[in-house]
Protein backbone atom coordinates (compact mmCIF):
# COMPACT_ATOMS: atom_id res chain seq x y z
CA UNK A 1 0.00 0.00 0.00
CA UNK A 2 1.35 3.41 -1.11
CA UNK A 3 2.06 5.87 1.68
CA UNK A 4 0.80 9.48 1.49
CA UNK A 5 3.40 12.26 1.28
CA UNK A 6 2.65 14.57 4.21
CA UNK A 7 5.80 16.67 3.99
CA UNK A 8 3.91 19.83 2.68
CA UNK A 9 5.69 22.77 1.03
CA UNK A 10 9.36 23.34 1.46
CA UNK A 11 10.64 26.77 2.46
CA UNK A 12 11.94 27.41 -1.07
CA UNK A 13 8.58 26.52 -2.62
CA UNK A 14 6.81 28.81 -0.17
CA UNK A 15 9.15 31.73 -0.94
CA UNK A 16 8.65 31.21 -4.70
CA UNK A 17 4.87 31.11 -4.30
CA UNK A 18 4.86 34.32 -2.24
CA UNK A 19 7.13 36.04 -4.77
CA UNK A 20 4.90 35.05 -7.68
CA UNK A 21 1.78 36.22 -5.83
CA UNK A 22 3.46 39.53 -5.02
CA UNK A 23 4.35 40.07 -8.69
CA UNK A 24 0.78 39.31 -9.83
CA UNK A 25 -0.79 41.55 -7.18
CA UNK A 26 1.68 44.35 -7.93
CA UNK A 27 0.97 44.17 -11.67
CA UNK A 28 -2.79 44.19 -11.07
CA UNK A 29 -2.50 47.16 -8.70
CA UNK A 30 -0.38 49.12 -11.18
CA UNK A 31 -2.86 48.39 -13.97
CA UNK A 32 -5.84 49.46 -11.88
CA UNK A 33 -4.09 52.63 -10.72
CA UNK A 34 -3.13 53.54 -14.28
CA UNK A 35 -6.67 52.89 -15.49
CA UNK A 36 -8.11 55.05 -12.68
CA UNK A 37 -5.73 57.90 -13.55
CA UNK A 38 -6.62 57.70 -17.23
CA UNK A 39 -10.32 57.69 -16.43
CA UNK A 40 -9.99 60.66 -14.09
CA UNK A 41 -7.93 62.63 -16.62
CA UNK A 42 -10.47 61.95 -19.38
CA UNK A 43 -13.31 62.91 -17.03
CA UNK A 44 -11.64 66.24 -16.19
CA UNK A 45 -11.02 66.96 -19.86
CA UNK A 46 -14.63 66.25 -20.86
CA UNK A 47 -16.03 68.24 -17.93
CA UNK A 48 -13.91 71.28 -18.81
CA UNK A 49 -14.77 71.19 -22.50
CA UNK A 50 -18.49 70.86 -21.84
CA UNK A 51 -18.55 73.62 -19.23
CA UNK A 52 -16.46 75.99 -21.38
CA UNK A 53 -18.65 75.42 -24.43
CA UNK A 54 -21.84 75.96 -22.44
CA UNK A 55 -20.48 79.18 -20.95
CA UNK A 56 -19.45 80.42 -24.38
CA UNK A 57 -22.85 79.64 -25.85
CA UNK A 58 -24.63 81.49 -23.06
CA UNK A 59 -22.32 84.52 -23.22
CA UNK A 60 -22.68 84.62 -26.99
CA UNK A 61 -26.45 84.83 -26.64
CA UNK A 62 -26.13 87.65 -24.12
CA UNK A 63 -23.75 89.60 -26.37
CA UNK A 64 -26.02 89.24 -29.40
CA UNK A 65 -29.05 90.34 -27.40
CA UNK A 66 -27.36 93.53 -26.16
CA UNK A 67 -27.09 96.85 -27.96
CA UNK A 68 -24.08 98.34 -26.21
CA UNK A 69 -20.81 96.72 -25.05
CA UNK A 70 -18.35 98.07 -22.52
CA UNK A 71 -15.17 96.68 -20.99
CA UNK A 72 -11.86 97.85 -19.64
CA UNK A 73 -9.84 98.91 -22.65
CA UNK A 74 -8.87 97.28 -25.94
CA UNK A 75 -5.80 95.44 -24.60
CA UNK A 76 -7.77 92.98 -22.52
CA UNK A 77 -10.24 92.97 -19.66
CA UNK A 78 -11.38 90.58 -16.95
CA UNK A 79 -14.95 91.83 -17.06
CA UNK A 80 -17.59 92.57 -19.68
CA UNK A 81 -20.65 94.82 -19.45
CA UNK A 82 -23.63 94.28 -21.76
CA UNK A 83 -26.36 96.90 -21.94
CA UNK A 84 -29.87 96.96 -23.31
CA UNK A 85 -30.59 100.65 -23.74
CA UNK A 86 -34.25 101.50 -24.50
CA UNK A 87 -34.91 102.81 -27.99
CA UNK A 88 -37.87 103.68 -30.18
CA UNK A 89 -38.65 102.31 -33.62
CA UNK A 90 -36.17 100.40 -35.75
CA UNK A 91 -33.41 103.01 -35.78
CA UNK A 92 -30.81 101.88 -33.20
CA UNK A 93 -29.57 105.46 -32.83
CA UNK A 94 -33.01 106.70 -31.74
CA UNK A 95 -32.82 106.38 -27.98
CA UNK A 96 -35.49 106.96 -25.39
CA UNK A 97 -33.56 106.98 -22.09
CA UNK A 98 -36.17 109.13 -20.36
CA UNK A 99 -39.29 106.99 -20.21
CA UNK A 100 -38.08 103.38 -20.38
CA UNK A 101 -35.94 101.22 -18.13
CA UNK A 102 -32.86 99.37 -19.38
CA UNK A 103 -30.92 96.27 -18.34
CA UNK A 104 -27.26 95.65 -17.59
CA UNK A 105 -25.36 92.36 -17.42
CA UNK A 106 -21.85 92.27 -15.96
CA UNK A 107 -19.79 89.12 -16.54
CA UNK A 108 -16.61 88.90 -14.48
CA UNK A 109 -14.14 86.51 -12.90
CA UNK A 110 -13.70 86.28 -9.14
CA UNK A 111 -11.31 83.75 -7.66
CA UNK A 112 -11.56 80.68 -9.87
CA UNK A 113 -15.18 81.15 -10.91
CA UNK A 114 -17.10 83.18 -13.46
CA UNK A 115 -20.09 85.21 -12.29
CA UNK A 116 -22.86 87.31 -13.80
CA UNK A 117 -24.42 90.36 -12.18
CA UNK A 118 -27.78 91.38 -13.69
CA UNK A 119 -29.28 94.76 -12.86
CA UNK A 120 -32.32 96.68 -14.03
CA UNK A 121 -32.53 100.46 -13.95
CA UNK A 122 -34.44 101.93 -11.03
CA UNK A 123 -34.70 105.27 -12.85
CA UNK A 124 -34.89 105.74 -16.64
CA UNK A 125 -31.68 106.97 -18.23
CA UNK A 126 -29.31 105.74 -15.49
CA UNK A 127 -27.40 103.34 -17.75
CA UNK A 128 -27.46 105.80 -20.64
CA UNK A 129 -25.70 108.36 -18.46
CA UNK A 130 -23.34 105.71 -17.06
CA UNK A 131 -22.16 104.87 -20.57
CA UNK A 132 -22.02 108.50 -21.65
CA UNK A 133 -19.98 109.60 -18.62
CA UNK A 134 -17.92 106.42 -18.24
CA UNK A 135 -18.86 106.13 -14.55
CA UNK A 136 -19.15 102.36 -14.17
CA UNK A 137 -18.68 101.29 -10.54
CA UNK A 138 -16.19 98.38 -10.63
CA UNK A 139 -16.42 97.53 -6.93
CA UNK A 140 -18.03 94.24 -7.95
CA UNK A 141 -14.55 93.00 -8.90
CA UNK A 142 -13.47 92.90 -5.25
CA UNK A 143 -16.78 92.16 -3.52
CA UNK A 144 -17.43 88.50 -2.72
CA UNK A 145 -20.32 87.43 -5.00
CA UNK A 146 -23.17 85.11 -4.11
CA UNK A 147 -22.75 81.57 -5.39
CA UNK A 148 -26.20 81.69 -7.00
CA UNK A 149 -24.72 84.03 -9.63
CA UNK A 150 -21.90 81.65 -10.58
CA UNK A 151 -22.05 80.63 -14.25
CA UNK A 152 -18.82 78.64 -14.43
CA UNK A 153 -16.43 76.83 -12.11
CA UNK A 154 -12.74 75.98 -12.55
CA UNK A 155 -12.20 79.24 -14.47
CA UNK A 156 -8.50 80.02 -14.78
CA UNK A 157 -8.89 83.22 -16.79
CA UNK A 158 -11.54 85.28 -18.59
CA UNK A 159 -10.37 87.80 -21.18
CA UNK A 160 -12.24 90.23 -23.41
CA UNK A 161 -10.49 91.94 -26.34
CA UNK A 162 -11.35 93.72 -29.54
CA UNK A 163 -10.89 91.96 -32.89
CA UNK A 164 -8.03 93.28 -35.02
CA UNK A 165 -8.89 96.45 -36.85
CA UNK A 166 -11.92 97.35 -34.72
CA UNK A 167 -12.05 100.88 -33.34
CA UNK A 168 -12.69 101.17 -29.58
CA UNK A 169 -15.23 103.89 -30.37
CA UNK A 170 -17.31 101.61 -32.59
CA UNK A 171 -17.45 98.27 -30.80
CA UNK A 172 -19.75 95.99 -32.76
CA UNK A 173 -18.01 92.72 -31.86
CA UNK A 174 -15.63 91.32 -29.26
CA UNK A 175 -13.36 88.34 -28.68
CA UNK A 176 -13.97 86.32 -25.53
CA UNK A 177 -11.46 83.75 -24.27
CA UNK A 178 -12.05 81.47 -21.30
CA UNK A 179 -9.44 79.20 -19.73
CA UNK A 180 -10.40 76.28 -17.50
CA UNK A 181 -8.39 74.09 -15.13
CA UNK A 182 -9.47 71.16 -12.96
CA UNK A 183 -7.70 68.55 -10.87
CA UNK A 184 -4.34 68.37 -9.15
CA UNK A 185 -0.90 66.98 -9.91
CA UNK A 186 -0.51 64.74 -12.96
CA UNK A 187 -4.26 64.15 -13.30
CA UNK A 188 -5.11 67.82 -13.80
CA UNK A 189 -6.36 69.12 -17.13
CA UNK A 190 -6.49 72.55 -18.75
CA UNK A 191 -8.69 73.75 -21.58
CA UNK A 192 -9.25 77.10 -23.25
CA UNK A 193 -11.73 78.27 -25.87
CA UNK A 194 -12.15 81.59 -27.66
CA UNK A 195 -14.91 82.98 -29.85
CA UNK A 196 -15.81 86.20 -31.61
CA UNK A 197 -19.32 87.53 -31.01
CA UNK A 198 -21.16 90.35 -32.77
CA UNK A 199 -24.11 92.37 -31.58
CA UNK A 200 -27.17 91.25 -33.50
CA UNK A 201 -29.62 94.01 -32.55
CA UNK A 202 -27.55 97.00 -33.63
CA UNK A 203 -25.25 99.22 -31.60
CA UNK A 204 -26.71 102.29 -29.95
CA UNK A 205 -24.87 105.49 -30.84
CA UNK A 206 -24.13 107.35 -27.60
CA UNK A 207 -22.28 110.62 -27.88
CA UNK A 208 -19.97 111.50 -25.03
CA UNK A 209 -19.63 115.09 -23.86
Amino acid sequence: MKKLDNRGLSLIELVVAIAMATIVIGAATTFLYSAERSYRTAEYSIDLQMEAQLMMEQMGNWVMESNYIAFDGAAGSNYLVLYKIPRDGVDPSTLDPVSKLGERKIIYIYGKKLYIKIDNETAPGTYYNEIKDGTLDTSFLTATPSEEYCIGEYTQFFTVTLPDGVSPDKITSINIEVGMHEGVSSQSQSYSVSNRFSVRNGICEIERD
